[in-house]
């Protein structure tokens, strides 16, 4: 599954998460932590393949942040292309990680889909104003201890 696809085989359309109601949430709530700990959960919970996996960490996104679906997708289309393509660097090395995301278009993907810009997003870069000093993130890493599979 490609990187942006977000699992029916349909690319993730850009600017996901570029909506008053996201943007509120993500000021608000470390959806980064919120996704990590999601996506461990699933994963360390036997949602190894693609759809579980997916469908696993979507609902409990949605579940504990109400981010939009479709924001939720950019997310989730992250992480499972850390996993996917990373796990081993990403288990072991966190600049491993870092790179390996970046070679795989992971990170590059997840802010298309998403519409945000690469830094932190904060309520004032949500709403489009991108003079905003944020500093820069992870969207989504794979963390380096074993029982941590994915971190957004």
């Amino acid at each position: 599954m490609a990187c942006d696809d977000v699992g029916d085989g349909a690319l993730a359309p850009a600017g996901m998460c570029m909506n008053a109601e996201d943007g509120a949430i993500l000021g608000a709530v470390d959806v980064a932590a919120v996704t990590s700990d999601a996506a461990t959960a699933c994963y360390l919970g036997g949602a190894t393949e693609d759809a579980s996996y997916v469908a696993c960490t979507s609902e409990a996104l949605i579940d504990e942040t109400g981010l939009t679906a479709g924001c939720v997708d950019c997310f989730v289309q992250s992480a499972l292309c850390a996993k996917n393509n990373c796990l081993v660097e990403c288990l072991s090395d966190p600049a491993a990680c870092e790179t390996c995301r970046e070679e795989n278009a992971c990170t590059s993907s997840f802010y298309e889909c998403s519409g945000l810009p690469t830094g932190e997003p904060t309520p004032d870069v949500i709403q489009g104003d991108t003079a905003s000093d944020a500093g820069p993130t992870d969207a989504v890493v794979v963390t380096d201890t074993a029982t941590d599979v994915v971190d957004a």
